[in-house]
């Protein structure tokens, strides 16, 4: 376990939205299982959990393009979509199309969050630390989430890389961070469920980070503490 000395240097932590507070899993399946039931009931040969489990790579899939500026948002809303119902041998690009406008309509209305989420912001505000988002999600989707789970009042920004124009792991939208937080890099601490987009990004930035483990740990891992649940934090910070 690290120092109590080194670990206190932080002064701002920069969260990731996704996966990290907002239970995008949780939430994200249950809008797919109600649409599934609307949409798609008597027109694809398959159970809910199927579709879901080859949604989720294709999906998965997409934000890595998207990610890496090879998809444009309005493909991605739809495509991960249409591709989905390809491999059940559906090809309805006019459905696709609605699912894709009323995914977006629903899911940020759900208030799941991850374990522990208000906890550890509690305390993390309670020792006096600045809080920031930086999140790759679209920006009236984020806004949306934030205000409905009651995560507004921990911070003192959101940063989204639509409004922005500049994605997670590039430097520019952790330069914007610093620069409108007032904070220094080695001074800061990076906090997210994505490894390529939270944990390497930090890294190229001289930033240590904290990857949330929901999964096996990725090969060539770059960040500096690792914690299975955010309550884990409170060991750490």
């Amino acid at each position: 376990m690290p120092s109590r000395h080194i670990l206190n240097k932080y002064t701002h932590i920069f969260f990731d939205l996704d996966n990290t507070l907002w239970d995008f899993n949780a939430n994200s399946k249950e809008t797919l299982h109600q649409l599934f039931e609307q949409k798609l009931a008597g027109k694809i040969d398959t159970v809910f959990e199927e579709f879901y489990a080859n949604y989720v790579g294709i999906n998965n899939e997409y934000w890595n393009l998207y990610r890496h500026g090879k998809m444009q948002k309005s493909e991605l809303r739809f495509m991960r979509f249409l591709d989905t119902f390809r491999r059940f041998g559906l090809n309805d690009e006019q459905i696709a199309k609605e699912m894709g406008e009323e995914y977006i309509q629903i899911c940020p209305f759900k208030t799941k969050t991850m374990p522990g989420c208000f906890e550890v912001l509690d305390y993390l505000r309670e020792k006096g630390y600045r809080m920031a988002i930086i999140t790759n999600g679209f920006d009236e989707v984020q806004q949306i989430k934030m205000e409905n789970c009651g995560l507004n009042p921990y911070f003192e920004m959101v940063i989204t890389s639509e409004k922005l124009g500049a994605k997670k792991p590039y430097p520019p939208i952790f330069n914007f961070a610093f620069s409108a937080m007032k904070a220094k890099a080695e001074k800061s601490l990076m906090i997210g469920d994505n490894h390529d987009s939270d944990i390497v990004g930090a890294s190229n930035m001289g930033m240590d980070s904290v990857y949330l483990k929901l999964d096996k740990l990725p090969e060539n891992f770059k960040g500096r503490f690792v914690i299975e649940c955010l309550m884990d934090l409170k060991n750490l910070l």
